[in-house]
């Protein structure tokens, strides 16, 4: 069997935090994150479904970019993964020490997390 890519084959939601004190200002960015399977050659898939501003719309970019790179690099096996949806449903910032790229850092937390929660399996070619 030829592997291309992985995928999960479960639903689960994350939510992971991203901190980081150095000196004056820190870093925060939280993120709870929905991932389910979606159908074989459908990619990658992210929405945003966060109502009330719990995460600014400025710092959704950062979390859609750390799921897709964390994504070209894949679980254990090196392969990336595809074929599953990511849904923003909350999170919470800092007025002082949120920024993209800390949102960006948490997303990819919580991607790292479905190695153990999403249930992967590598797809043939």
């Amino acid at each position: 069997m030829k592997v291309r890519a992985e995928t999960i084959t479960c639903v689960a939601e994350v939510d992971r935090s991203y901190k980081r004190q150095a000196g004056g200002s820190g870093e925060f960015a939280r993120v709870k994150i929905r991932f389910e399977p979606a159908p074989r050659g459908s990619g990658v898939v992210f929405e945003s479904a966060v109502v009330g501003g719990s995460v600014p719309e400025q710092f959704v970019p950062g979390v859609r970019r750390g799921i897709e790179e964390a994504s070209q690099e894949g679980f254990s096996a090196g392969y990336p993964v595809t074929d599953f949806k990511a849904i923003l449903l909350d999170g919470a910032y800092h007025d002082l020490d949120s920024t993209e790229a800390a949102f960006e850092r948490a997303a990819r937390l919580a991607f790292a997390a479905l190695k153990d929660l999403g249930a992967p399996i590598l797809l043939p070619e």
